[in-house]
C-alpha cells in the first residue's frame, strides 16, 4: 500500500511539473521574440517528464 501511494504521489508530481513546463513554453511563445533554444530545451524536458510518467504508469499496471 505504501509503495502504491508513493507511485501515485510521484505521478502527480510529474504531471504537475509537466503542466508547469507547458505553461513556460506558452509564455515563451507569447513573447515578442521567443527564444527558440529555450523552447526546444523546455520541450525536451516536457517529453522526458511524459516518458517518466508513462513508465510509472506501465509499472503500476503490471
Amino acid at each position: 500500500m505504501r509503495r502504491r501511494r508513493h507511485v501515485i504521489n510521484r505521478m502527480a508530481a510529474l504531471a504537475a511539473r509537466h503542466d508547469a513546463v507547458e505553461r513556460q513554453i506558452q509564455r515563451e511563445l507569447k513573447r515578442p521574440a521567443p527564444d527558440d533554444l529555450a523552447i526546444t530545451r523546455l520541450k525536451r524536458i516536457k517529453l522526458a517528464l511524459k516518458d517518466q510518467l508513462y513508465a510509472l504508469r506501465a509499472r503500476a499496471v503490471a
